[in-house]
């Protein structure tokens, strides 16, 4: 699974970036200004990552992007977005 320790800058990018697309970045009660596009996997990246497993019923991979969160991400993005994480 790709981690906060493993996500490359870009990859945290594109991944906050399919987040605001989707509506789940920046999480609940943080604005824009709290949580920038940034490519910083920090506390509103981990937050907006968890509020989309629990919404899709993902266990197991809280603040990691797994296989299971990955498979819901190609469900809703195009490939070549979800090649990007």
């Amino acid at each position: 699974p790709v981690s906060k320790t493993t996500l490359a800058n870009t990859e945290v990018l594109a991944f906050q970036a399919g987040l605001l697309a989707k509506g789940y970045y920046p999480p609940e009660n943080y604005s824009r200004n709290d949580c920038p596009l940034s490519g910083f996997f920090g506390s509103c990246t981990k937050t907006a990552l968890a509020e989309f497993q629990r919404e899709f019923g993902i266990n197991g991979e809280s603040g990691v992007v797994g296989s299971e969160t990955r498979a819901q991400l190609r469900k809703l993005y195009e490939p070549s977005f979800v090649s990007k994480i």
